[in-house]
């Protein structure tokens, strides 16, 4: 017997941890890639839902009569505008405000070329029907919302 026994190594190997980092950094990416597109896509429903709540709310006004107006939605670059009466005015002090997120890229479609939706009194129609798309852009997805504006003056989304 001798008096030295052989040691075995027992520590990883380069070729060991560079495999291991490989799979973890692969792991990483896709889990960074799903929570971008499901961010991206919540961001989009959610304003979404905004329009589609302040389009109600514009609507709901007019057919309630209050003070006497119309209401309507002005669709700008990165926000949308409640306003009173038959047409938007930048100007006007009633008007409120609404901020969309600055990612979301809005679009409206509208039959008559314009970026508002102007509601009737009485019946709740509207002349401005169309649609209005929100999307959001990635680096890795396309996320998009595209809301259906009816002649009867209600809306959706998809």
């Amino acid at each position: 017997m001798s008096i030295f026994k052989h040691r075995k190594d027992t520590g990883f190997s380069v070729v060991e941890m560079l495999v291991v980092i490989t799979i973890t950094t692969m792991l990483a990416t896709f889990v960074i890639i799903g929570f971008s597109k499901f961010n991206a896509s919540q961001s989009v429903n959610k304003d979404a839902g905004r329009v589609v709540s302040l389009l109600g709310q514009a609507r709901s006004l007019t057919l309630s009569s209050k003070n006497n107006s119309q209401y309507g939605i002005h669709f700008a670059s990165g926000e949308m505008v409640l306003f009173k009466g038959n047409s938007y005015s930048e100007s006007d002090d009633e008007n409120v405000s609404i901020l969309l997120n600055p990612h979301i890229s809005l679009a409206p479609s509208l039959n008559d070329g314009g970026r508002d939706v102007v509601f009737q009194k009485l019946s709740g129609k509207t002349n401005d029907w169309g649609t209005i798309t929100l999307s959001i852009r990635t680096s890795t997805s396309t996320s998009e919302k595209v809301i259906t504006i009816f002649n009867s003056g209600v809306a959706e989304s998809n």
